[in-house]
């Protein structure tokens, strides 16, 4: 009898430990979704921003330079808009499951926001290059700072963004790996 009693009582203490885990991974979960959708919601914004500020530099500037520039810049930011939402939207999380089900799916989560941050380089940053290019060499005579002044500073902007979008993949990486001290 007592070692009925001794069993019911460690399997109720783990099950109690594993339901407290389970909370706290869902909980997790939900947070990291709600800040995905906040990050992507933002991105938009800035991107209607970005579209409606280039559309006016097609009528406003007297340069095909500049136009094309302006152009292509738009195009980018469709393009990212949309990569952002077909592969950067969060996925919707179980309502319930197992505790190895909750983790696996808060991993696979993380995992796919760590990749996309991971290659922002190439589906963020690259596709405006051509635009700024045609813009910077449209306005070049317009601008008040020099080029020797302007190329620098963007590609100071590209890096920091880059290098922040690397940080967060570190970030999102260290959080994987404890979810792998859990499931352990």
């Amino acid at each position: 009898m007592t070692d009925d009693i001794r069993s019911a009582w460690q399997n109720q203490s783990t099950s109690g430990a594993s339901m407290q885990i389970l909370t706290e991974v869902m909980k997790k979960t939900g947070v990291f979704r709600r800040k995905i959708i906040r990050r992507n919601w933002v991105e938009y914004i800035a991107g209607a921003f970005v579209i409606t500020i280039f559309g006016f530099y097609i009528y406003r500037i007297d340069s095909v330079l500049a136009d094309i520039g302006s152009a292509l810049t738009i195009a980018a930011t469709i393009f990212v808009m949309h990569y952002l939402r077909k592969r950067g939207s969060p996925g919707t999380p179980p309502t319930e499951g197992t505790l190895t089900e909750m983790i696996a799916f808060h991993r696979h989560e993380l995992a796919r926001q760590r990749d996309l941050v991971r290659n922002v380089m190439w589906w963020y940053l690259v596709p405006f290059v051509p635009g700024v290019f045609f813009f910077v060499m449209g306005t070049a005579n317009l601008a008040a700072l020099s080029l020797s002044i302007r190329i620098p500073v963007i590609l100071a902007i590209f890096v920091g963004v880059w290098l922040l979008n690397q940080y967060g993949a570190r970030r999102l990486q260290k959080q994987i790996d404890a979810l792998e001290h859990i499931s352990a």
